[in-house]
């Protein structure tokens, strides 16, 4: 590991919450159903980070060359909870070999960003699929 001190503590590239319409309506219904909120938090993040990662996979496999910053990838969906707030890491370890995917993900002087990159995880689509994702794991926790 040569990384240079510029790059400690930089992380993981990303970390998404969860963030819908009618998000605050279906918390209250499942905080009818005693622990069911924590659950679907949980089961939705989860959930995100598999369809982050797979993006990912998808849009990194052009710039496979040593095979290293794919090697970076948060392959490990873990929830931590701050206080009410949950969040999940996806994306590359900074530190673990996936600096370059900044250089490939935001460009250089001399490169082009990679849209398709950057946007498995910041795009748009992405976004709406996440959402999607996140409201169906809610509604499955309320209908059981």
């Amino acid at each position: 590991k040569n990384q240079s001190a510029a790059c400690k503590g930089w992380g993981v590239m990303a970390k998404l919450g969860i963030e819908f319409d009618g998000f605050e309506k279906l918390i209250q219904k499942l905080e009818d159903v005693e622990g069911a909120a924590e659950q679907a938090t949980e089961n939705a993040l989860i959930a995100t980070h598999e369809l982050v990662t797979r993006n990912l996979q998808s849009a990194i496999a052009p710039h496979r060359r040593t095979g290293e910053t794919e090697k970076s990838f948060k392959r490990n969906a873990e929830v931590t909870w701050i206080g009410t707030a949950a969040e999940v890491e996806v994306g590359f370890d900074i530190e673990n070999g996936g600096l370059p995917s900044v250089f490939l993900m935001y460009g250089t002087p001399k490169m082009k960003p990679d849209r398709k990159l950057y946007n498995a995880i910041y795009g748009a689509k992405t976004k709406k699929e996440i959402a999607e994702l996140q409201e169906k794991e809610f509604r499955k926790c309320i209908t059981g």
